[in-house]
């Protein structure tokens, strides 16, 4: 008998440890992803930068005809003048669009909410226990292993 429940202890330690590195390795994954991604992003920011810096300089150059060095300088003050004209169109939107969010998540979070008292209110006794051993479970198995 209790060949049996060592063997059922061993098996369910390699499988929580498995579950452990592969619950790992998809977070690392995740994060990984991520990045890749915000990189791309940032390649694709400059990529277009370049396009509008050298498309403007070349508007400069065949239509009023400056030198290389006068365009550049004709480039810069443009870009630094839509640079500004985004800035504060940010800072006219934004302060809205924050406003519309936080009404938008507050209603979420009380509707969300409702239906978790109302689901925590259906459950029995035995369920809700259950339910707070596998949330504890897994919260402790979670800060130990990352």
């Amino acid at each position: 008998m209790t060949f049996i429940f060592r063997n059922h202890v061993i098996r369910l330690s390699l499988i929580f440890l498995i579950l452990s590195f592969v619950i790992t390795e998809i977070i690392s994954m995740c994060f990984d992803l991520f990045h890749e991604g915000y990189d791309s992003l940032m390649t694709l920011c400059i990529l277009f930068y370049d396009l509008l810096e050298f498309s403007i300089e070349g508007f400069f150059i065949h239509v009023f005809q400056l030198k290389h060095h006068d365009a550049e300088i004709a480039t810069y003050y443009t870009l630094i003048t839509i640079a500004i004209l985004i800035v504060t169109f940010l800072w006219v939107t934004l302060p809205i669009l924050y406003l519309k969010l936080s009404r938008k998540l507050k209603a979420l979070w009380f509707k969300k909410r409702r239906q978790t008292i109302q689901f925590w209110q259906s459950m029995s006794l035995i369920k809700k226990i259950q339910w707070l051993s596998i949330t504890i479970v897994g919260a402790t198995s979670m800060l130990l292993l990352a």
